[in-house]
């Protein structure tokens, strides 16, 4: 009977140690879709202060809206944005959170690009 305790506090504190640790990855997986979604509303702004040529902002606005097409959610992250010209899902997606934190920093390093187009026009 002991050792039937021994291996369920040892299966229970094994689970934990799990959850904790993929705890930890969505939430760095959050933080950089947070980020993400703060460089795009910058991204707007500058394009909505700047005069650029119509052809360049209409064509960097089309790869925004792409972007945000694009979008997954971060399953327990909260936050507020418009959903104004774009429609992406809410629905929780079935990936590891080591493969959300990967595809949060593919879409990181995705508005980045976008953002240098927008700098190299600002010069």
């Amino acid at each position: 009977m002991r050792s039937y305790f021994k291996f369920f506090v040892l299966l229970w504190l094994t689970a934990c140690g799990a959850s904790s640790k993929e705890d930890k990855v969505l939430q760095e997986a959050a933080d950089v879709h947070n980020t993400a979604l703060l460089m795009v509303e910058e991204l707007e702004t500058t394009l909505k202060q700047n005069t650029f040529p119509a052809d360049s902002a209409s064509a960097i606005l089309a790869a925004i809206e792409v972007w945000k097409n694009d979008l997954v959610e971060v399953p327990g992250n909260e936050h507020h944005h418009e959903h104004e010209g774009h429609n992406h899902s809410h629905e929780p997606v079935n990936v590891t959170a080591e493969e959300m934190l990967q595809l949060q920093l593919e879409l990181k390093q995705r508005i980045e690009k976008i953002k240098k187009r927008v700098e190299a026009l600002s010069k």
